[in-house]
């Protein structure tokens, strides 16, 4: 799901190597290219992490599951912090596996479409961030 959002913050930010991965996640088909697909959200959240302060040595499960992090991006309610900490976990967990191991790989297509839709919000609200800072 391509959030207008997320790509009107993207286009502003300017960063190239975003812009383009959020638009290979909006538009390569998901049901055949799913691990791709997997890695690629994962590299895009890695890369949008470190634009927002995240140290190469902090891990990238680390960065977007604090807490704190979440409430300060107006993530209040417990269930929601979970459901995020669910999906960088699962994205983490899986985009890993797909990535070294020979054989297995994520194939979950249904469920990779509702963890990048669960996150258009908080990738916005991330980005806008990164632009206020900059200002």
């Amino acid at each position: 799901p391509k959030s207008i959002d997320v790509q009107k913050n993207l286009d502003e930010l300017k960063n190239s190597k975003l812009i383009s991965l959020y638009n290979s996640l909006c538009s390569v088909p998901l049901k055949q290219n799913t691990p791709l697909l997997c890695i690629c959200l994962w590299s895009f959240l890695e890369s949008l992490s470190h634009m927002a302060g995240n140290n190469v040595e902090n891990s990238f499960l680390d960065f977007w599951s604090n807490k704190t992090r979440l409430t300060q991006l107006g993530y209040i309610s417990r269930d929601e912090k979970s459901a995020l900490a669910a999906v960088f976990a699962r994205i983490s967990r899986d985009g890993n596996v797909t990535k070294h191991h020979n054989v297995s790989a994520y194939f979950n297509y249904d469920q990779l479409y509702n963890d990048l839709e669960t996150l258009n919000p908080l990738i916005s609200k991330v980005i806008s961030e990164i632009l206020n800072s900059q200002k």
